[in-house]
């Protein structure tokens, strides 16, 4: 009896629900991805424009700095420049 209701269960809900868990799992990975990507951009279009002025040019330099970060967030250790890196 058991296997007979586990065989209804796949036919009738089963499959959908693996569709639909496949598909809000990439529409989750899509959407995270715009995510990392948008940060990304944002500090590469400033700082460009940033480095167009002379007064701008050291915040430029620090937005390309901060890229790798919004990039790769994990892992990453932010310290104060008067403190030593490990």
């Amino acid at each position: 009896m058991r296997l007979i209701l586990n065989v209804i269960w796949l036919v009738l809900c089963g499959i959908w629900m693996a569709t639909a868990y496949a598909l809000a799992g990439l529409l989750c990975f899509v959407l995270f991805f715009l995510v990392i990507t948008i940060p990304f951009g944002g500090h590469l279009v400033t700082g460009v424009l940033l480095c167009l002025t002379i007064i701008g040019i050291p915040l430029g330099l620090a937005n390309f700095k901060i890229i790798p970060i919004s990039l790769l967030p994990l892992g990453v250790r932010i310290v104060p420049s008067d403190e030593p890196v490990r």
